[in-house]
Order: C-alpha cells, then structure tokens, then sequence
C-alpha cells in the first residue's frame, strides 16, 4: 500500500467513528498526478449530491504536467464510488446525527486502484482542542526531563 496524501487536521478537528474505503473517480491524467503525490486533502468534505451519490469537494490534485488539459480546474467535484448499502447507511448516520464525512487518507489498493479512506465524525469544540494541545504539551515536557535524568 502506497500512501499519497493524510488528513492530519481531520483528527484533531473532528472525532472521528466510523471508517469507510471508496474508490474515487478520475481521469488518466489525475491518476498519473495522484501517484506523483501531487495532491492535498487538508481542506477537503464529502458531501451527497442531488443523485445521492458522495462527491469529494475541494480536494486539490495538480494538473499533470506532461498531458494538454485546457479548462482543467484542480478543485473539480469528484465522484466517490460505493456500495449502495454502504451510501444508504452513511446517508442515515449524518442526517439523523449531524456528522460530518471528511476525507482521511488517499492511498493505493493492493489491487492498484486509487482508494480514500473516509470518516464520519462530529466536530470538536475550541476547548477540547486546546485540551489536548496542552496535554500533548505536558507530554513532552515529562519525556524531555526524563531523557535529561536517564
């Protein structure tokens, strides 16, 4: 498994609960861009369309440098692909519970297709981010004076 992009911002803005793989939908071109890791999914959601399908929006993948793509816009709606079971129980979980879908992590399937790892979580508040940036703070405070003592 090749990784070509995480989502670190997703973990500490959101909780995240449950975890899904979806094929994503692109061109030749896109594909050749992706696997040279020019792409970013920091800023990137999911959303359902008027179809009920999932698309990934503002998602940026370069264009390839090699191919002619005149009218090519980097931050294009793309289609995820999964199955109708699994999109009716997505569906059912933000409606009801105002969850959010982001993207975790876009990677290569041992069978080399192009796969996003989505998550559904619900968005932590201002106070439980500083909560854990201090934890983490004291954290490193406790292992840097430990290392100094050893």
């Amino acid at each position: 498994m090749i990784l070509y992009a995480t989502n670190a911002k997703a973990n500490f803005d959101y909780e995240i609960t449950d975890k899904y793989e979806a094929g994503l939908k692109l061109n030749g071109a896109e594909v050749k861009s992706v696997r040279g890791k020019h792409l970013q999914i920091k800023d990137g959601f999911v959303k359902f369309n008027a179809q009920n399908r999932l698309i990934l929006l503002n998602c940026y993948i370069a264009p390839y440098e090699f191919a002619i793509q005149d009218g090519y816009d980097p931050y294009q709606p793309r289609l995820l692909l999964l199955h109708e079971s699994e999109l009716l129980e997505i569906k059912t979980k933000t409606t009801s519970s105002h969850l959010t879908i982001v993207p975790l992590k876009v990677y290569n399937s041992p069978s080399g297709r192009i796969k996003v790892e989505i998550g559904i979580g619900k968005g932590k508040k201002q106070f439980e981010k500083r909560r854990i940036l201090r934890e983490k703070e004291i954290k490193r405070t406790i292992d840097r004076t430990l290392k100094t003592y050893k």
